[in-house]
């Protein structure tokens, strides 16, 4: 009879200490998977902060960034032929845009304040004769050359000849673009000469 209820008592503590440890088991299962949803749900949440702030640094970078400009002689309504210097770079007297403030008026260059690729475009038209070559120079530590040149041929039919030419080069900081004469009259009409330039892609 002792035996009986010692096997009774110890049939009870043992399907007690079982049912606990099932609750504790599945107690801890439900936490494990509410701290599952947690991270999942923070995971989702740092991933789209993490986004948001990538673009709000990419757009940082390129308006912080953000330069170009146009230079010209007309203003005001006012045209007339424009007789330039042989040797120096030519100082566009009208600065219609300067975003970044790279291009100087006082010298006539523009310097790179990135490194970048940079795209640049002249337009001119000869005077008097309409012969007239202009060309975009470029500086750097390799020394002076040109990117390209704009030659106006003019002819007895049309004095006023037009002529562009477009580049895009990959400058340095401190690198410097200008526009000089090249050849024949060194004459242009100020209305629809002009030079642009921007920042393409910085590096």
């Amino acid at each position: 009879m002792k035996a009986t209820v010692v096997c009774v008592v110890f049939l009870v503590l043992a399907m007690s200490t079982f049912l606990e440890s099932a609750v504790v088991r599945k107690q801890r299962e439900t936490s494990l998977a509410a701290l599952e949803r947690t991270v999942q749900q923070l995971s989702s949440t740092v991933e789209n902060h993490e986004v948001r702030l990538s673009a709000a640094e990419y757009k940082m970078t390129v308006e912080g960034r953000a330069v170009s400009f146009r230079v010209e002689f007309y203003q005001h309504g006012q045209s007339h032929t424009i007789t330039l210097s042989k040797t120096e770079p030519i100082k566009f007297d009208h600065v219609a845009t300067n975003y970044g403030n790279a291009y100087s008026g006082t010298t006539g260059k523009f310097t790179a304040p990135y490194e970048g690729i940079y795209g640049f475009y002249l337009h001119i038209m000869g005077g008097e004769s309409g012969r007239v070559t202009l060309a975009i120079y470029s500086t750097s530590l390799d020394g002076e050359g040109i990117a390209c040149a704009a030659f106006a041929e003019g002819s007895d039919l049309d004095s006023n000849d037009q002529a562009s030419c477009a580049t895009a080069l990959h400058l340095r900081a401190g690198d410097q673009v200008y526009v000089k004469y090249f050849d024949y009259d060194p004459i242009v009409w100020s209305a629809y000469s002009y030079f642009v330039g921007a920042l393409i892609q910085p590096l």
